[in-house]
């Protein structure tokens, strides 16, 4: 069902509002973000999978937080959208823990998609793209100071 709505161009019929542009994020258009976040998907990918932008999501997230009523007819979408996102790593989780065949990937999957839970704990995670050399001598000394203390716990 789902499928066939989506061969054309991914997005199905965008529903007009009144007066304005047709919203993009159909219920159609949430049914299959809904379907690639569940089956592992990053939500950015899903979106795009889909045929609308990420801002546009972000967009609405947004408006709901603000308390806008014109969003509150996707607060249950991005309820979904969370509830999606745990399923997803309750079943790889579930992969691993029962021991097959494969369960590496399934915990290569679950180390990068939610590192904050998985990933090993032995590494620093730098975020930013930063050379080095600029790095001062107390910026130096405090990251040798975290990366031995992480070898002697």
């Amino acid at each position: 069902m789902v499928a066939e709505q989506f061969q054309d161009n991914g997005r199905g019929s965008p529903a007009p509002s009144k007066g304005g542009r047709p919203h993009a994020l159909t219920p159609e258009v949430q049914e299959h973000i809904l379907r690639l976040v569940g089956q592992g998907n990053f939500v950015e990918t899903a979106v795009a999978a889909s045929g609308i932008t990420k801002q546009c999501l972000y967009n609405w997230r947004k408006r709901l937080a603000k308390g806008d009523p014109v969003a509150e007819r996707y607060r249950e979408f991005f309820d979904a959208l969370k509830t999606a996102l745990a399923l997803g790593e309750v079943a790889a989780l579930r992969q691993v823990l029962a021991g097959g065949a494969g369960w590496q990937r399934w915990a290569w999957f679950l180390e990068r998609r939610h590192p904050h839970h998985w990933a090993k704990k032995d590494m620093i995670m730098i975020k930013g793209v930063r050379d080095p050399s600029e790095l001062s001598d107390e910026e130096l000394e405090d990251l040798e100071r975290r990366l031995r203390g992480r070898r002697l716990a």
